[in-house]
């Protein structure tokens, strides 16, 4: 099935048609639902990031739907961006100060999805507990139900940050300073220059 088919829209649907049509599709596929699943939801999810991104779609059109070798392409710009700040505070082990990072980085996503996933629980106790006396939309339902659209697209974007950054980390893997820290192999270089003591 195409990302197309999916949500239901045509190959030359707008922005605001696939993003109407996502919204659909993620209310019914959400994990909360009768008939939903965390399964259907990625899917979903994929397809709309897909989709909506300009770049992506032509890419999805042409036939190239490498995301595998996307993220693995993602994850080793993340390790250079973390190798160029490494190198740029003179780490005394690149290797091990980039671990660091990417291990200060993973914390920080945990955090955020632990205190995303308590409001997800927040969120849910309000379904069902505010009624209408007629059969009019429920505006604290939908409310609700947007709102945990938006947290379970967050998590899902930290979901892929943590899998970044666990790519880049195996990575890493391959990498070992043997050389002498770089901080103090400068600092020799500059006493050697002005002819300080060695």
């Amino acid at each position: 099935m195409t990302y197309y088919e999916l949500l239901g829209v045509a190959r030359d649907a707008d922005f605001d048609a696939v993003k109407r049509a996502y919204r659909s599709k993620a209310m019914s596929a959400h994990p909360d639902r009768n008939g939903g699943s965390d399964e259907k939801m990625r899917e979903i999810q994929e397809a709309y990031d897909c989709l909506s991104d300009p770049v992506k779609r032509a890419m999805y059109d042409v036939g190239d739907t490498h995301s595998e070798v996307q993220a693995e392409i993602e994850a080793a710009g993340l390790l250079r961006v973390l190798m160029d700040e490494a190198i740029d505070s003179f780490a005394m082990h690149l290797p091990m100060a980039i671990d660091i990072r990417i291990a200060t980085g993973l914390e920080n996503i945990n955090q955020k999805v632990r205190a995303l996933t308590t409001k997800r629980k927040r969120l849910l106790r309000w379904r069902g507990r505010v009624t209408r006396a007629d059969d009019g939309e429920n505006a604290v339902e939908a409310i609700v139900d947007e709102k945990l659209l938006a947290v379970e697209k967050e998590l899902l974007g930290l979901n892929y940050s943590a899998d970044l950054n666990h790519r880049a980390r195996a990575l890493l893997a391959v990498y070992d300073d043997k050389g002498e820290p770089v901080a103090e192999s400068d600092a020799w270089r500059e006493q050697q220059l002005i002819g300080g003591p060695t």
